[in-house]
């Protein structure tokens, strides 16, 4: 398992369209990958629902655990949108 963190820097936080990028990107991946925020339970980054529940805004320190194949690859790219502003990497 890898683990890493980093801050949420989207102005609006991870509202729906990331979550809904974040999701996509995550079910590429064969492993489970966590995330948490403020001591909250943890949930899958492959659930829009769980990531919308964890009130991920501007701001916050995110933490994500990564398990599987590639853990390294996936944790990168994971800590790479959570700090995304998502501003040019993506079409809405």
């Amino acid at each position: 398992m890898k683990s890493g963190r980093t801050t949420v820097v989207n102005k609006y936080g991870i509202h729906l369209r990331p979550s809904t990028l974040i999701v996509r990107e995550a079910q590429r991946y064969g492993g489970d990958i966590m995330v948490s925020a403020d001591g909250a339970a943890a949930v899958s980054a492959k659930n829009v629902l769980g990531l919308l529940g964890l009130g991920l805004t501007c701001g916050k320190t995110v933490t994500v655990a990564v398990t599987g194949p590639d853990e390294a690859a996936c944790l990168k790219k994971m800590l790479g949108l959570f700090s995304s502003d998502f501003s040019t990497e993506f079409e809405y």
